[in-house]
C-alpha cells in the first residue's frame, strides 16, 4: 500500500466515518472533532508505514477507539470541574460564614492560600490531589497507600480546617483594622 493510499482511503470513507461516529455520539460536534483525530491519527501512521489488510474495518477500529477517548477525557473534565465545584462550594461558604466588613475577594484568596501552606505535607498532598489534579478518591488512597475511607475523612477534616483557619485569620485582620 502506498504511504497516501491510507490517506485517500480515509477521504472515500469519510461520510461512513462520520456515519458510524454520529451512531455512537449522537452529536455533531463531537462527531466533526473524532474525524479531525482521525485525520491526525492516520497522517502520524502513514509515516510509521502503517498497511492494515482492512482499510474499512481499521478505520472503524480507530473512530471507536477515538470515540471512547472523548468520552474518558469529557467525563474526566466533567468530574474535575464537579469536584471543584464542590470544594469551591466549600470555601465559598467559609468566606460568607466568616466574612468581614473591610475584607475582599482578593485578601480572602490569599488567606485560603496562607491556610494550605499551615496544613502538614500529607494532607496538603490530598488537596492537590483532590482538588488541582482532580482525582477520585480511589486514585488518591492508590497513589497514597490509605483506604478511600481514610482518604475521604482526611479530606473532610481538611475543609474544615482550612474554613476554620480562613475564618480566624480573617477576624484577626478584622480586629488589627
Amino acid at each position: 500500500m502506498e504511504p497516501d493510499e491510507l490517506l485517500r482511503e480515509f477521504v472515500r470513507q469519510r461520510h461512513m466515518l462520520y456515519g458510524y461516529v454520529f451512531a455512537l455520539t449522537a452529536d455533531h460536534n463531537v462527531s466533526e472533532d473524532v474525524l479531525q483525530e482521525i485525520g491526525v491519527s492516520i497522517l502520524n501512521e502513514r509515516k510509521r508505514g502503517t498497511e492494515p489488510e482492512n482499510v474499512l474495518l481499521w478505520l472503524r477500529g480507530l473512530a471507536r477507539h477515538r470515540v471512547a477517548d472523548h468520552y474518558r477525557h469529557a467525563a474526566t473534565r466533567e468530574r474535575r470541574e464537579m469536584q471543584f465545584e464542590k470544594f469551591a462550594d466549600i470555601v465559598d461558604r467559609a468566606f460568607v460564614e466568616n466574612a468581614t466588613e473591610g475584607g475582599d475577594e482578593h485578601d480572602q484568596l490569599e488567606l485560603l492560600k496562607a491556610c494550605i501552606k499551615e496544613l502538614t505535607e500529607r494532607v496538603r498532598t490530598l488537596v492537590e490531589l483532590k482538588y488541582g489534579s482532580g482525582k477520585s478518591i480511589e486514585e488518591i488512597a492508590s497513589a497514597v497507600s490509605w483506604t478511600s475511607a481514610s482518604v475521604k475523612v482526611a479530606l473532610s477534616r481538611a475543609r474544615r480546617s482550612l474554613a476554620d483557619c480562613v475564618g480566624r485569620k480573617s477576624r484577626r485582620e478584622e480586629a488589627l483594622r
